[in-house]
């Protein structure tokens, strides 16, 4: 935390009242399909109350089809695929429920 308010030039406790509260637990929603074709993750995918992928009209995923494992941090799926299982993001999309529009 030190050296991350150091860089960002503010104080800790500044940074500490910037971060959410360790308890609150923030699920990361994806597109699998989005994902697969540009590996960038989209804000309006953690929106409250948007539940699918306006371009592909599927549903956002918040854990892997297969394993179940939730997904993390966006900077931890430069590979592609699932951390624990493996399971590309590709694969993912028929595993994500089309609303049919």
């Amino acid at each position: 935390m030190k050296r991350l308010s150091q860089l960002m030039g503010l104080a800790p406790m500044q940074l500490r009242q910037m971060l959410p509260s360790v308890s609150l637990h923030l699920q990361t929603r994806l597109c699998p399909a989005c994902y697969a074709e540009v590996p960038v993750h989209r804000r309006t995918w953690q929106e409250k109350g948007v539940d699918q992928c306006d371009r592909h009209h599927l549903l956002l995923l918040s854990a892997c089809p297969v394993c179940q494992t939730g997904f993390r941090l966006p900077a931890l799926w430069e590979e592609g695929c699932c951390e624990r299982c493996g399971l590309e993001f590709s694969h993912m999309r028929s595993h994500s429920i089309s609303n049919g529009t």
